[in-house]
């Protein structure tokens, strides 16, 4: 993840690239909010659900992202 100026002001921008010999899957789960007490418990929760946090960025707010390999 990585910021930068855009037409609304600083923007995140997060560039995700599948290796050339993988055949996995993944779903994405992107959080986003001011209160850490909110993201804690929905990282929780997404973890009880099986994705992995991959990836935090905190600006304005705190934006994570999580993943899951599908079948």
């Amino acid at each position: 993840m990585i910021a930068k100026k855009g037409m609304m002001g600083t923007e995140v921008v997060v560039v995700l690239e599948k290796a050339p010999e993988s055949s996995s899957r993944y779903q994405y789960k992107l959080l986003a909010t001011s209160r850490t007490s909110t993201m804690e418990k929905e990282i929780r929760e997404a973890e009880e659900a099986g994705f992995v946090l991959v990836g935090i960025c905190s600006r304005d707010e705190h934006t994570v992202i999580m993943e899951k390999e599908i079948e």
